[in-house]
């Protein structure tokens, strides 16, 4: 904690903090910070805490501080998949490469069940040749290397960079 002319404060401090429905919900008295105006000090929230902005007050040298922070519904970070199939298949009975990259937005691995539906269809000249459709789940716990046989043969490659 600093004062109004950037100086650390390193005398007593109360804190308390404050929820989005006005109720004081922890208060510290008679603080003293470990050095150059530095406190430490921690409070668990509730299982079900009340949803919105929260207050943190300061009180030191006849001033009040406050810094507010946002409590919400925790939401699962979200993820990208990026599909990359091979350019074309020349041969149906051959293994032809596709990787498949899932990672979360932060960079860390996807773990869970990957479900591979497709079907190889002829396009052109070759339309009225077709694979039989393919419906393969794939549990995924780390970096895995898959081959799919049944009539169409696929290698599958799934990676986590």
């Amino acid at each position: 904690m600093v004062s109004p002319d950037l100086r650390p404060v390193n005398e007593k401090i109360d804190a308390y903090i404050v929820d989005p429905r006005g109720s004081r919900i922890v208060h510290w008295s008679d603080l003293k910070p470990l050095c150059c105006g530095i406190l430490n000090v921690s409070f668990p929230l509730s299982d079900q805490p009340v949803f919105g902005e929260w207050l943190i007050l300061a009180e030191a040298q006849g001033h009040t501080y406050n810094k507010s922070f946002e409590v919400q519904k925790y939401v699962l970070p979200k993820f990208e998949l990026i599909i990359d199939p091979p350019p074309y298949i020349r041969d149906l009975s051959a293994c032809e490469k596709g990787i498949i990259h899932a990672r979360y937005t932060f960079g860390k691995p996807v773990t869970g069940k990957l479900t591979i539906n497709m079907t190889v269809n002829g396009i052109g000249y070759y339309s009225h040749e077709f694979g039989h459709p393919l419906l393969k789940t794939f549990e995924v716990r780390r970096p895995l290397k898959a081959t799919v046989h049944e009539k169409i043969r696929f290698c599958l490659l799934i990676c986590f960079p």
